[in-house]
């Protein structure tokens, strides 16, 4: 059984929120995990640095992503990062994104994978897509048993499923 988890900005910068999501990940193990998370609020302090909005958005999707793995390391959660534009995993042509589930069954099955919201351009350089889209995708082509979406809808508690999302 596999389980996706959509984790937005401001649950990973709520402190206590992301205190008790360690626990809760590790409730889900031994099941298959997969996390996919936001970085729009790490890409606009980026921005404000003065990167441009394009290689902002790329560094912090690699930089959020290495950050939760090496959290849920923390935790004692053994975790993969996943950055979909290696090795050509996600990719964008004419519009399109899609995925190799191939690969992505190259990356350890016992271990919680963290995917970044990145993909590969027709010309093989990195772009980032939208957190929604790339749950979508990973949704329709590993088609998991259960998807939850932490996202801030004013509501309490860990992995509470309801209408198909977890809030």
């Amino acid at each position: 059984m596999s389980t996706l988890i959509v984790l937005d900005d401001s649950h990973m910068t709520n402190r206590l929120y992301m205190k008790a999501f360690g626990p809760a990940v590790r409730a889900l193990l031994p099941d298959s995990v997969i996390i996919v998370h936001d970085c729009a609020d790490h890409a606009e302090a980026l921005i404000q640095t003065g990167l441009m909005r394009h290689d902002a958005s790329v560094r912090a999707a690699r930089e959020t992503n290495l950050k939760l793995v090496g959290w849920l390391a923390d935790f004692g959660i053994a975790a993969t990062s996943v950055q979909g534009d290696r090795r050509g995993l996600v990719r964008r042509s004419l519009g399109h994104l899609a995925l190799q589930p191939d690969l992505f069954a190259t990356y350890p099955a016992n271990t919680v994978r963290v995917v970044a919201t990145l993909a590969e351009d027709a010309d093989g350089r990195p772009i980032c897509v939208s957190t929604h889209e790339m749950a979508g995708l990973i949704q329709s082509a590993l088609t998991p048993k259960q998807v939850f979406f932490a996202s801030d809808m004013g509501k309490s508690g860990f992995f509470q499923q309801k209408n198909g999302g977890l809030y």
